[in-house]
């Protein structure tokens, strides 16, 4: 085996998902769903790592035989990541016997692999990974576009299940971070460019079979997985010390005007509703503590929550998370302004956001500028202006 920075990189990487998905599932928690699924992706990411490590190792001159096997399994990765993104995102998602469907196209593709390939003859093995034309259902267009359509697809629906998490979230939490599942949306994206390489080599390696070419997409296709890899593990340990609040994923919504029902409240009743929660807000302060959800804040005044929702949504037209930071901006703001004195971080935490990039975000969102320029600007003001008579 030819040791290398990737090499070793990749070695360190599969041994360390193997480890961390052993002892997941040995774990107390190893009965919820998402640490089931977590560490089923981590051993099947583990083994398309290890297939690259089979080829840029050079092992896979000398024993052809295991060269597809962990691409083929790597394949399970797609509709793990959207089971997992479901554990995360909805309420009360549990794995059935029917989930067992989503792997059905996996597994065929495993079949045909041990049948076209690793139980055929050491030079049909040699022929099928050296030559794109040999008349092999492995090198078939067909084939290849099937399986990275089958990928893309599992990748587009746990990008649907995130957004519409993310939106409803928003509705009806204020907190910010790990539970909005922004590290998984990141780590999907990731995940579909490397896809879209791995697309691009395989289009490319039919088109102009030059081993060099060949080698230099392993190499990338190998670091960037290995990254990807790490960055979603660090980050999936990290919610799995702080849980995100699933929500109930509905069906497709009407216009908002019409989703209420008998439900929908009149003009008045906004009017009215929209007065006590800038009034509970200001009296209170409930906005400013560091987590708070429409349910807490529904809690503090004569209305339901669906009420509350309904009031943000319609009179407001906020959601629950933009309408909670549009106050805690506006408390920044005054802050910023009477106390300079204090930092900007010890502003953010007084005001309820639990992260600088937060912060920083709903401000811009807000004024159109960064804290520290707000803050630059009202000094100027205040010095240019003249002195009182």
């Amino acid at each position: 085996m030819q040791l290398s920075v990737i090499t070793v990189a990749l070695i360190l990487a599969i041994f360390t998902f193997i480890v961390v998905a052993v002892f997941g599932l040995g774990s107390g928690a190893g009965r919820q769903p998402s640490t089931r699924l977590l560490a089923a992706f981590l051993l099947a990411l583990a083994a398309s790592l290890l297939n690259f490590l089979y080829v840029v190792s050079g092992w896979v001159e000398i024993a052809p035989r295991y060269a597809l096997l962990g691409n083929s399994l790597g394949l399970a990765t797609a509709p793990l990541l959207y089971l997992y993104a479901c554990s995360l995102a909805i309420s009360g998602f549990r794995l059935r016997p029917a989930s067992l469907a989503h792997f059905l196209p996996a597994a065929g593709v495993v079949a045909l692999v041990l049948a076209a390939y690793t139980f055929q003859a050491d030079g049909v093995q040699r022929a099928i990974l050296h030559d794109p034309g040999y008349p092999s259902v492995l090198n078939s267009l067909p084939l290849q576009l099937g399986i990275f359509a089958y990928v893309f697809a599992y990748l587009f629906l746990a990008g649907r299940v995130l957004v519409r998490h993310r939106a409803l979230y928003r509705q009806q939490q204020a907190s910010t971070g790990t539970a909005e599942l922004t590290w998984l949306r990141l780590s999907l994206a990731g995940t579909v460019l490397l896809a879209a390489i791995g697309l691009v080599h395989a289009l490319a390696v039919r088109r102009w079979p030059v081993g060099g070419l060949d080698n230099a997409f392993v190499a990338v296709e190998a670091a960037a997985s290995f990254a990807l890899g790490l960055y979603f593990l660090v980050q999936a340990l990290r919610q799995a010390a702080r849980p995100p609040a699933p929500v109930v994923l509905p069906g497709p919504a009407g216009d908002m005007e019409d989703k209420y029902g008998p439900h929908r409240l009149s003009d008045a009743e906004l009017q009215a509703f929209a007065g006590q929660v800038d009034a509970c807000l200001r009296e209170s302060g409930a906005h400013l503590q560091g987590s708070i959800s429409i349910g807490d804040l529904a809690d503090r005044l004569p209305m339901s929550a669906r009420d509350l929702s309904q009031t943000l949504n319609r009179h407001f037209r906020m959601s629950f998370f933009d309408y909670i930071n549009r106050h805690r901006c506006e408390h920044a703001q005054r802050l910023l302004a009477d106390r300079p004195a204090a930092t900007v971080a010890e502003i953010q935490y007084e005001c309820g956001f639990s992260s600088k990039s937060s912060f920083y975000a709903a401000f811009r969102k807000c004024t159109g500028m960064t804290p520290v320029e707000y803050r630059r600007r009202q000094q100027a003001a205040g010095a240019t202006a003249p002195p009182p008579s």
